[in-house]
């Protein structure tokens, strides 16, 4: 890599420091849509600059990775002390794992039940979306939240640095998967400074930052043929929230090949394991809300929606 490009690199980043910064001082952002606006195409306009920078054909030294991750920590590490204003989804998260710690299932009662009452507080309760129905959260994504609370109990904060910690892995992960792929190491810029990772994971701590790790590490292992592990993991993403699930046909080497019947076998086992110990407090309650959740008009909805009809 040129000098001229490390510089652009490190001009880029240190304004992308600075967009983020800015963020931290807007407060709720969606009081302040229109400057959020600025701040999110601008921090994409930086970031397609940076991603071309690194997809030139160049040797790059550690020193330049060292320094990726390192940016890509601070960013981080700044959006976390924001309040989730974005989404209200990670109130739940901490709800779940107080529900939890109390030895209720999460998928027994919504948290508006009389049963639940004694659990209401004036930090989280008030900002939970949907109180008349159960936690539509798989299981894998249940006992993340339980033990998480156990830590730091009904700590914001904390699980948006666990979020964005899953993030970063996943970034460590997808340096072996770019090796192993003979691709440039530089290019896992594109992934640890996108907008969307950080504001995903460390301002809105949303479950998707513990699902990456796994999903990375399922992509890799596949690479190097390890069809048990490529099961094992995807079975963990997909206990941790549903989508994984889709990548099942791609990530299955074909039956030709020999122990072609592991991946399917490991992952079916996988989520089993995890949906196991709630089956047998819950019973057929542990689906949850998500029949009802595919019913509605938003988010991967309205795709339900079309196919059924």
């Amino acid at each position: 890599m040129t000098r001229s490009a490390k510089w652009l690199l490190s001009l880029l980043g240190i304004l992308l420091i600075a967009i983020y910064i800015f963020t931290l001082i807007l407060g709720d952002l969606r009081k302040h849509t229109v400057a959020f606006e600025y701040v999110f195409f601008s921090a994409f306009t930086l970031y397609g600059v940076a991603c071309f920078v690194v997809l030139e054909p160049a040797t790059v030294d550690r020193r330049i990775i060292y320094c990726i991750f390192a940016a890509a920590a601070v960013m981080q590490g700044i959006l976390i002390f924001t309040r989730p204003t974005l989404s209200d989804d990670m109130y739940r998260y901490v709800w779940d794992g107080r529900v939890q710690a109390q030895g209720i299932s999460p998928y027994r009662y919504p948290p508006n039940a009389v049963e639940l009452t004694f659990l209401r507080d004036k930090e989280v309760y008030p900002s939970i979306n949907r109180k008349g129905v159960v936690t539509v959260y798989p299981p894998a994504a249940e006992g993340a939240y339980a033990l998480l609370w156990r830590i730091l109990p009904d700590n914001v904060h904390w699980f948006q640095t666990v979020m964005s910690a899953g993030g970063l892995l996943a970034g460590i992960l997808l340096m072996g998967l770019l090796h192993d792929l003979n691709r440039s190491p530089a290019r896992v810029l594109i992934y640890l400074w996108s907008p969307l990772l950080m504001f995903e994971t460390a301002h809105s701590a949303h479950i998707d930052g513990l699902v990456l790790p796994f999903l990375v590490g399922a992509w890799w292992a596949r690479v190097r043929e390890r069809d048990g592990l490529t099961g094992f993991l995807l079975g963990i993403a997909t206990a941790m929230k549903f989508y994984p699930a889709l990548l099942l046909p791609f990530l299955w080497r074909p039956r030709h090949s020999q122990g072609w019947w592991r991946m399917p076998i490991t992952f079916l086992i996988t989520v089993f394991f995890f949906y196991l110990p709630y089956i047998a407090v819950s019973g057929q309650q542990v689906i949850g809300f998500l029949p009802q959740y595919f019913q509605e008009t938003f988010n991967v909805s309205p795709l339900v929606s079309s196919l059924n009809h």
